[in-house]
């Protein structure tokens, strides 16, 4: 498709125009500057260079990324990578897109691990963010990961083969105990399972709500711990004795999950705030062989 040719300065207008209605306009800003640096331009050029006329493809291209923005598609979707941990990850719309809160959860996973060789899971990887994070971050790690979703693992695959980095990738139902077994021993687990409840849906930005995948977002009311039993479950069945699991969690859920942890015998079941002060992540250690007795 080919249009008429407009300037930087007329299309950067077009964007605050068109966008208006749904992203502040330092958003929109961003937006622009995200998209332009796809093709190559960096800021400094971007206003340097306002009276000049795109190329044809890079107008054809800019122009469709404007109308996608507008049917609430995710600007990490358009250009089809996001940054977490300072890795560049490949995203589509089969993965959910990684959050700065589950960057933080990676930061406790190592704070609380040093680089001793251990064999950790990653529980619904998704895009493969949080395996290949740590995996960066402690080589002599045997990291694990695994999905129910095979467009997922493809996301993830590609994604490890891209940064070089040897994580193991799993197919298979976390919610079915018969897959358990095909699994290893481990010294960790880390997971950012599904926990917002679906009458929350219509509270989130329609980018989030309507265009990632509802399988990765979206627990029923009726039973907002759905995967966390599960999590608990699978804790106590392949952790070693004295591991540790370390989950993502809504702010909602802190007292019912902590103490969902606690009564099944759990030790040091401890929450923890993210940088916005809410209850977003939880761990705890399975009880040592000693103390189980």
């Amino acid at each position: 498709m080919t249009f008429q040719p407009v300037t930087i300065s007329a299309l950067i207008s077009r964007f605050r125009d068109e966008l208006g209605e749904l992203y502040p306009e330092r958003e929109i800003r961003n937006l622009f500057h995200l998209l332009m640096e796809q093709l190559n331009y960096k800021k400094t050029e971007i206003y340097l260079n306002l009276s000049a006329n795109l190329k044809d493809r890079e107008q054809d291209w800019m122009l469709d990324a404007l109308e996608r923005l507008k049917n609430h598609v995710p600007i990490q979707y358009i250009l089809g990578h996001t940054w977490f941990c300072g890795l560049k990850m490949g995203v589509n719309p089969g993965v959910l897109i990684p959050r700065p809160e589950t960057e933080e959860l990676v930061q406790w996973v190592l704070e609380e691990n040093d680089s001793h060789p251990r064999r950790v899971i990653d529980i619904g990887c998704g895009s493969g963010c949080i395996a290949l994070a740590l995996k960066e971050q402690r080589p002599a790690w045997k990291i694990s990961g695994v999905d129910a979703d095979e467009r997922a693992l493809a996301c993830s695959r590609i994604n490890g083969k891209e940064l070089q980095l040897e994580v193991k990738w799993i197919q298979g139902d976390i919610l079915d105990p018969c897959f358990w077994p095909a699994l290893e021993q481990y010294e960790v687990a880390v997971s950012n399972p599904p926990y917002i409840p679906e009458s929350e849906k219509n509270s989130l930005a329609p980018h989030v709500a309507q265009a990632e995948p509802g399988q990765a977002l979206f627990v029923p009311d009726q039973d907002p711990l759905l995967f966390y039993r599960t999590l608990e479950e699978f804790g106590r069945s392949r952790l070693i004795p004295g591991g540790a699991i370390y989950v993502e969690m809504h702010e909602k859920m802190m007292e019912p999950l902590a103490g969902l942890f606690s009564k099944k015998g759990w030790e040091q079941v401890t929450p923890a705030r993210d940088i916005h002060g809410r209850w977003r992540m939880l761990r705890a250690f399975r009880q040592p062989e000693s103390d189980s007795l």
